[in-house]
């Protein structure tokens, strides 16, 4: 089997022969048949071998607390595939021997590639993300996913890699946002005038105008540390999940505001720096909340951290790094 593939990788589909095989294998002719049957069972083998080999390159895709971005990894490692087995792939999907037409059976090579997606999918619908049937999905990113990968393999899908990174981006971004659950006209998210914080949070007490466009942002009477704000439409991405730049905005607040409000005499401080992991999503409705500690502060430097949580999940950790400035060039900062 290694030397089938090694010749149809070098030699394309018409140099896939028993006796190119048996040559590259050091082995007789006669020895290939009584393997294979005849040509159409080495392709056969191969078409089998093609697909053993990328599920269980599939099979390393985790369950993570995002499905889309599991889907997304799988289309990933679909992609990698593809692109470094071109013929092999071309063998799978695309049928290019008379001398081979899958049967029924033959098909089911392909099983465990597609529950690996299918599985992805029904976690995507389970979380309330998707509200289609979860094989109706798999196929549809399937499809997606084969077909940007064969024009990219074509050089058919941009003229430099950001252009085709940013064609699959929209690909999937669409893809996602199609499918997700469709909203009723009469169907309001929280906001300002119909929903209420949780029970004893009041108004945030350092406002700002860009604050003023994502919120109201409301923080904890007992404890100013912690702050949230409900998630809406209006702080997601194109999937449907709480933007990045919104978890962002909260823990920057969150940190930069606490380093003053533990050290009340401290000049104004702006953000030098800030590391973030995104461990999780948020998603419309849910109450993002954070809270933030001061590990450090100097009289140039301070330093924090901070978590973001919604439904009790921990969805993005963040530290900062803040410095000090003189009166005389506070304009622009907290």
């Amino acid at each position: 089997m290694a030397s089938a593939l090694a010749v149809l990788a070098t030699k394309g589909p018409a140099g896939l022969t028993t006796r190119a095989v048996a040559q590259h294998a050091g082995a007789s002719v006669p020895a290939i048949y009584e393997v294979f049957g005849d040509k159409a069972g080495l392709i056969r083998a191969v078409f089998f071998e093609g697909f053993r080999l990328l599920g269980d390159e599939l099979a390393g895709v985790e369950s993570g607390s995002d499905p889309f971005a599991s889907l997304e990894a799988c289309c990933a490692v679909f992609r990698t595939f593809v692109l470094t087995n071109p013929v092999l792939a071309q063998i799978m999907f695309s049928r290019p021997f008379a001398d081979f037409e899958p049967t029924p059976e033959d098909e089911q090579a392909g099983v465990k590639v597609r529950e690996v997606f299918v599985g992805h999918a029904r976690a995507a619908v389970a979380a309330g993300l998707l509200n289609k049937d979860p094989r109706d999905v798999a196929h549809l990113v399937f499809a997606l996913a084969e077909g940007l990968s064969a024009a990219e393999g074509a050089d058919r899908l941009g003229d430099s890699p950001q252009s085709t990174e940013r064609r699959w981006r929209l690909g999937f971004d669409t893809l996602f946002q199609g499918l997700g659950p469709a909203r009723r006209k009469t169907e309001r998210a929280p906001s300002e005038v119909d929903a209420q914080p949780p029970a004893g949070f009041v108004p945030y007490t350092c406002p700002s105008p860009y604050l003023e466009l994502i919120g109201p942002v409301y923080e904890a009477a007992r404890d100013t540390l912690v702050a949230g704000l409900w998630l809406d439409h209006r702080h997601t991405n194109t999937r449907g999940l709480a933007h990045a730049g919104v978890l962002a905005t909260l823990a920057d607040t969150l940190l930069g505001h606490t380093v003053l409000r533990k050290h009340p005499d401290s000049p104004p401080i702006v953000t030098v720096s800030m590391t973030t992991d995104f461990v999780g999503s948020a998603r419309v409705g849910q109450w993002l909340q954070g809270e933030a500690e001061v590990h450090r502060h100097g009289s140039r430097l301070s330093y924090a951290s901070a978590k973001l949580i919604a439904d009790d999940q921990v969805v993005m950790t963040a530290s900062g790094v803040f410095a000090s400035q003189p009166a005389s060039r506070a304009a622009g900062s907290r």
